[in-house]
């Protein structure tokens, strides 16, 4: 009996400690709210995960395609981040709590957070899901389409061969990458016309025309990077073209194209052209002749000395007298050295004596006692107010009275009676004149230059604008002399002077009542007999383009002011002149040559004629 009992204890004692294990291990199974996986709520945890998205960037609005950082919270579970984007295709990605992720919409989009984590209030397996939402906004960059204008010059209508400044203005952002800007023609994009902004281009329509601006670029702030072009309307630069005038007719080509060069009808029909800058920008010494017959330049006897800018006067004796201008030199501003040509033997023959100033861009005319009176220009040294007279019999140069200011810039007119009449200068140094007790601005000023007895020089008439680089012409038999254009305040305006006796300082112009159709200095002006007009051709306009039109002023012999301008009609030239010649020849016509000098190549060796 007392051994059954001791073997009864002894059995109970050895299973306590198994069935002690097996309870701690179920213990210690259910605190731990089962086995593996994720993170775990901490012991006795209750309450499911805290679960935020937000982003870790600046949180704004973003272009499409760029990044956006999103930061998932949660302090227990399994995270996983899911979206659909712009196609429709459902994305889940695995996050990490506490890492931020980048996404990359290309439209506005909802993110939510899904997090999968343990019941906390049972041990039994149970997973249950919380989420959070994140909307990241995608907005498009702004547009260029405010930035770009297109401006044009004439609009409206046009004649045929009228040249159009189109100006393009146009800004790209710094964040845009600029692939190209032209300027499309009635939409051709087969032949473009590149643009810079704020440089104007020149286009000659020969139909109605639609001018738009086109600027491409890659926007860097779309990423990948989206090309795109923005383009004007084309509302507000189109031009109607129409027929235009008969243009002048085609002369025969000049062996040399020059500018800044003389012109110089002869007494035996010909037309002598010396000097000038050729299409290299190198100064020329040789002389050409133009033959009206047969509509043919040929070479004849070269200048001593290479010039432009020198002044020629026809002598009575028929030889023609080259004095001054600049050989391109850098020794030189102006030279001294004079010759005459003889269109008997085409000889040219250095002067005895030289010109007392250098000088260059000056005036020569013949006086009625076969001197000529050499006046004002460009000097190299010494006084501007320097005049002198060339002797033909001897061959030299003497002083005779100086002007009150030197001129440059100016004309110089032999009146009826003999007088010289020196009108207008380049006013650059903003000086002023004492006239009849008034104070004027020197470029309205005038000089009489009074050739017999005791020569001098008197204040002449005050001009009502002042001027230089314009056009002075004696309308034929009507003592009445004409004064255009010009650069300074008289640019469309003309003014009429009655120089049937010497004028004096008392004496007026007569104002033009109207403009003429265009701004114009370094033009020409002619006085054609068989109309009893004056023919003013070409020069600059103000925007300093080179122009093609023509106008006709007639005379309004008994109220001056009255004179009026014709432009209805009236032939072109085939191409933009200024700084040009026009010479009337012995039939009738005119001849026109030349161009103004900019840089090489755009000097022609075109002529064209005007006829009645």
């Amino acid at each position: 009996m007392t051994y059954e009992i001791i073997s009864s204890l002894k059995s109970r004692i050895i299973r306590w400690p198994r069935h002690l294990l097996m309870a701690g291990g179920l213990c210690l199974l259910v605190a731990c709210g089962g086995g593996g996986g994720g993170s775990s709520p901490s012991a006795g945890a209750s309450a499911p995960p805290t679960i935020t998205l937000t982003r870790s960037d600046s949180g704004g609005s973003v272009y499409p395609g760029n990044t956006a950082m999103l930061l998932p919270q949660f302090n227990y579970g399994s995270g996983t981040l899911n979206w659909i984007d712009s196609s429709g295709t459902s994305h889940a990605q695995p996050v990490v709590a506490g890492t931020a992720t980048a996404v990359t919409p290309s439209q506005t989009t909802t993110y939510t957070l899904s997090v999968t984590y343990q019941d906390p209030t049972t041990v039994r397996s149970s997973l249950l899901t919380g989420t959070a939402a994140l909307a990241v906004t995608v907005v498009p960059p702004p547009s260029l389409a405010t930035s770009l204008s297109l401006a044009i010059t004439p609009s409206g209508t046009v004649t045929r061969g009228t040249s159009i400044q189109v100006t393009p203005t146009f800004t790209v952002p710094s964040e845009l990458n600029m692939t190209s800007s032209v300027i499309l023609v009635n939409d051709n994009t087969d032949a473009p016309i590149a643009a810079t902004s704020g440089t104007p281009v020149v286009h000659t329509p020969a139909v109605n025309t639609t001018y738009k601006l086109k600027v491409c670029y890659s926007d860097t702030r779309i990423i990948p990077a989206v090309s795109n072009c923005e383009l004007t309307s084309g509302l507000t630069t189109a031009v109607q073209v129409i027929s235009g005038p008969t243009k002048f007719s085609t002369g025969g080509l000049l062996n040399v194209a020059r500018s800044d060069f003389t012109t110089t009808a002869l007494q035996n029909g010909m037309v002598l052209v010396a000097g000038g800058i050729n299409n290299a920008g190198e100064v020329e010494k040789t002389v050409e002749l133009y033959d009206p017959v047969n509509n043919k330049w040929t070479r004849t006897g070269e200048m001593k000395t290479a010039r432009r800018g020198h002044s020629a006067t026809l002598l009575r004796d028929g030889r023609v007298l080259i004095t001054g201008g600049y050989d391109g030199t850098a020794a030189t501003s102006a030279l001294n050295k004079a010759e005459t040509y003889d269109p008997a033997t085409g000889v040219w023959t250095n002067t005895t004596g030289t010109l007392i100033q250098a000088r260059r861009w000056h005036t020569s005319t013949l006086l009625n006692n076969d001197k000529v009176l050499i006046v004002g220009g460009s000097v190299s040294s010494g006084s501007g107010t320097v005049v002198e007279l060339f002797d033909p019999t001897t061959g030299s140069f003497t002083a005779t009275a100086s002007m009150r200011i030197p001129r440059q810039g100016h004309t110089a007119t032999l009146l009826p009676t003999g007088h010289v009449l020196v009108v207008g200068r380049n006013n650059s140094d903003n000086s002023y004149l004492s006239v009849n007790s008034t104070n004027v601005e020197s470029s309205r000023t005038t000089e009489i230059y009074t050739p017999t007895g005791t020569p001098a020089w008197a204040d002449g008439p005050i001009l009502a604008y002042g001027r230089y680089a314009h056009a002075a012409t004696l309308i034929g038999n009507s003592n009445q002399l004409l004064v255009t254009g010009g650069y300074d305040y008289g640019t469309n305006k003309a003014e009429v002077l009655s120089v049937v006796t010497a004028p004096t300082s008392s004496s007026l112009w007569a104002t033009i009542s109207t403009d003429m159709s265009s701004f114009r200095a370094l033009h020409t002006s002619t006085y054609i007999n068989a109309i009893d007009k004056v023919l003013i051709i070409g020069g600059y306009n103000a925007t300093s383009l080179m122009l093609t039109t023509t106008e006709l002023f007639t005379l309004n012999s008994s109220t001056p002011a009255n004179s009026a301008w014709s432009t209805i009609g009236n032939k072109e030239l085939a191409m933009g002149r200024a700084m040009h010649t026009s010479t009337m020849l012995s039939n009738g016509n005119v001849l026109v040559l030349g161009t103004y000098y900019t840089t090489t190549g755009t000097v022609s060796n075109t002529t064209e004629i005007w006829s009645p």
